[in-house]
């Protein structure tokens, strides 16, 4: 048999499941329906663009985001795996409507990821950006210093380019050349 005290606490567990259950079921017929809203009637077509991620991210696939979105932002919601090599990417980049984002995987032969050596004493803007480590900055700099002292005589005194390091020319000295 339950003493007094036992039973009262007995009772007063039952009485407050049945409250609860009572709320619940009262929110569950006063809550209004959920409406679906069609991304075409709050935004126009030109401010979404689709991005597609592969490679080492758990959730690859096409994204739909708001244009200017950042690369970052697409890698978040894919979800990167462990052994991405985000020094491959250039995170802070702007994303562009139909845009292909493979994630490389640590250790992987980053010079595979390149078709060709691209030529500095050539190269645009846009053709340096493709480089790892290589932003909108930097390739700049290494445009103006291509115009200020002459075309690059080695591949080495990319090294003279301010911001590049021993560690960033360590990443690009198998992916450019000098013609």
């Amino acid at each position: 048999m339950l003493t007094k005290q036992e039973r009262g606490i007995v009772l007063f567990l039952i009485g407050a499941s049945i409250c609860g259950l009572v709320v619940l079921y009262h929110r569950s017929f006063t809550t209004p329906p959920v409406t679906p809203q069609v991304i075409g009637e709050s935004l126009e077509e030109s401010e979404i663009i689709c991005v597609d991620v592969s490679g080492a991210v758990w959730k690859p696939g096409v994204y739909k985001l708001e244009k200017g979105a950042r690369v970052e932002d697409v890698l978040v919601r894919a979800m990167l795996r462990p052994d991405a090599d985000l020094d491959a990417i250039n995170r802070a980049a702007f994303l562009k409507d139909g845009q292909k984002i493979v994630v490389s995987v640590k250790g992987s032969s980053a010079s595979r990821s390149y078709q060709r050596k691209i030529n500095i004493n050539k190269a645009t803007g846009e053709e340096l950006r493709t480089l790892p480590h290589i932003g909108e900055v930097r390739s700049s700099d290494i445009i103006n210093y291509r115009n200020t002292h002459g075309p690059f005589t080695s591949v080495e005194e990319l090294k003279n380019v301010p911001g590049i390091g021993e560690e960033t020319f360590k990443r690009l000295k198998d992916l450019v050349v000098v013609k």
